[in-house]
């Protein structure tokens, strides 16, 4: 079935913060609308944030998304992990589960991944956890 067919438009609703941006532009649904907003939830689980905060000296709002993929691009994400998670995290893991959460919160709907795909990497992540922690009680 060709993707046009799968789309319906729909009157835009969503919380600000977890609303794709493709279906708040074009007001179509599809299943890749749940997996940005997955995405959303995996950030804040990561990095302890809500999906708008407040950040840097002025207190401004932001979006959780953009500022994420600003931090990726420049390579400071891991400064920003949520303290609980800090030094706990294998930096594998962490580096698989940024890596899905990215992907997950793509703008345009067919960058996304499916959450078939979320799931494997998700699972591929847990397992890289796992092995560093076995490592470490292995000294």
């Amino acid at each position: 079935m060709s993707k046009a067919l799968k789309r319906k438009e729909a009157p835009v609703e969503g919380a600000f913060g977890y609303l794709d941006p493709e279906y708040y532009r074009t007001k179509y649904l599809s299943e890749k609308i749940d997996v940005y907003s997955f995405g959303v939830v995996l950030l804040e689980v990561i990095l302890g944030r809500t999906a708008t905060f407040r950040f840097g000296m002025n207190n401004e709002e932001r979006s959780l998304c953009g500022w994420t993929s600003l931090c990726f691009r420049n390579g400071t994400l891991y400064h920003y992990i949520d303290p609980y998670l800090k030094g706990r995290i294998a930096p594998e893991c962490f580096n698989k589960f940024m890596e899905i959460a990215i992907c997950c919160i793509s703008v345009t709907e067919d960058e996304r991944p499916c959450m078939g795909e979320v799931e494997v990497t998700l699972e591929l992540a847990l397992e890289l956890q796992k092995k560093s922690e076995s490592e470490m009680t292995s000294f």
